[in-house]
C-alpha cells in the first residue's frame, strides 16, 4: 500500500479522463466502462495476504488462516535467490550512523506515547 501511495497520482489527460465524463454524463456511472475496467486493478491497491473472499468461498477454499498466509510468504521470500539491498559499503555506513545515533541519543527516554 506504502508503494501505491508513495507513486503519487498522476494528472494526465488520461488519468483526468474528462472525455470520458462528457461521454458517461449526468446520472451516468463509470463502474461499466472500459477506461474504469482498464485502470481499477493498477489504481486501486489489492492486499496480496489480506483474503477478501465471502466467507463461504474461504471456508471452500481451504479457509486458510492470516497467520498460515503470512508464514507461507515469509518462507517464500527467505528462499528467494535475490541480491542484498545494499552492497557492504553501504551496510557498514549505515551501520555507523545507527551507532553515531545510539550513542548520541542513549541518556535519553523513549517517550512510548507517540507510538499510540
Amino acid at each position: 500500500m506504502l508503494k501505491r501511495i508513495l507513486r503519487g497520482i498522476p494528472v494526465t489527460r488520461e488519468t483526468k479522463a474528462l472525455d470520458i465524463i462528457d461521454e458517461v454524463g449526468p446520472g451516468g456511472h463509470f463502474l461499466d466502462h472500459d477506461h474504469t475496467y482498464n485502470r481499477f486493478r493498477t489504481e486501486i491497491w489489492q492486499p496480496e495476504l489480506i483474503d477478501r473472499q465471502v466467507y463461504e468461498n474461504w471456508d471452500m477454499n481451504g479457509k486458510k488462516a492470516y497467520r498460515d498466509r503470512v508464514r507461507e510468504r515469509v518462507v517464500e521470500v527467505i528462499e528467494e535467490d535475490t541480491e542484498p539491498l545494499m552492497d557492504d559499503k553501504m551496510y557498514a555506513e549505515l551501520r555507523r550512523i545507527c551507532e553515531l545515533a545510539d550513542e548520541r541519543h542513549k541518556d535519553e527516554e523513549l517517550d512510548y506515547s507517540m507510538f499510540g
